[in-house]
């Protein structure tokens, strides 16, 4: 069965190549638009996403008020969402709520795929500190 993965962005661009990239590798890709709209999904289908790829700036319910919500029900949705930003303080803000795997944007295709396998091959935030397990790629 393949692995699903759930990409939430508002900038259309971006979702539509982060699908092309994610279903080249065989994953199945559902996208939201905004926050509000990821919730609802996941709400539906708990479960069904291995990964979440999250953009932080969003119109309705922004990426850290939705990790806020996630954290509220259960804390181990954190280790499978990669939250992607071109705000430094907000991908620092992701980690101190949680979060294990961020990528600043403008982000390498690669990168990203690393991140995804990464999210399912690891249990980063098991029994490591957050600084020894803590996966933060930057590239400008």
């Amino acid at each position: 069965m393949r692995q699903r993965i759930l990409v939430v962005d508002d900038d259309q661009n971006i979702r539509s190549i982060l699908r092309a990239l994610l279903e080249d590798e065989m994953y199945e890709v559902e996208t939201a638009t905004d926050g509000l709209m990821a919730l609802e999904k996941l709400d539906r289908q708990w479960g069904r996403y291995e990964t979440v790829l999250l953009d932080v700036n969003m119109p309705q319910m922004d990426g850290l008020q939705l990790i806020q919500i996630l954290r509220q029900q259960t804390e181990a949705w954190l280790q499978s969402i990669v939250v992607l930003s071109t705000d430094h303080d907000a991908l620092c803000q992701a980690v101190r709520m949680g979060i294990c795997h961020v990528l600043a944007k403008p982000f390498d295709l690669e990168t990203v795929l690393a991140q995804v396998s990464s999210c399912h091959s690891l249990n980063v935030c098991g029994d490591a500190s957050k600084e020894d397990s803590l996966s933060i790629t930057v590239e400008w």
